[in-house]
């Protein structure tokens, strides 16, 4: 031993992350990208339906309004909206005890899709001019 000094065989410690540590944080990663996705894809397909449902409404709305101004007559009508696609049905029947006021309780149908067909159902009372 020459001056006094031990030479110390120690090896510095390496820099950088090791397999495992790298495989769990790519895992880490993956999990909340997975549910980001998720999140996202239902927030769109709830706009979907948010805009699907205003549709229906409108058309629901503009129908109902053009039986309020022209009551129906006793029977069932169909159809096709031009501007949504919905087929329509409608229904009227003269409101028993109400003839001289010619009353009619309207249902009115809504159906949407093809593969799976969603119906909607409103139902109103008009009151229009008696029958001369």
């Amino acid at each position: 031993m020459k001056g006094g000094t031990r030479r110390k065989d120690r090896r510095a410690p390496e820099a950088g992350f090791t397999l495992l540590e790298t495989i769990v944080a790519l895992l880490i990663l993956a999990l909340a990208l997975g549910t980001a996705v998720q999140s996202v894809a239902l927030a769109s397909s709830r706009l979907g339906m948010s805009d699907h449902a205003r549709d229906i409404e409108e058309v629901a709305r503009r129908t109902l309004a053009s039986l309020a101004a022209t009551p129906p007559r006793p029977g069932r009508t169909e159809g096709v909206d031009r501007n949504s696609g919905l087929h329509w049905v409608i229904e009227a029947r003269a409101v028993p005890g109400l003839e001289t006021q010619s009353a009619s309780h309207i249902v009115l149908t809504l159906t949407s899709g093809t593969i799976r067909r969603l119906r909607h159902r409103f139902e109103t009372m008009v009151l229009g001019q008696a029958d001369t």
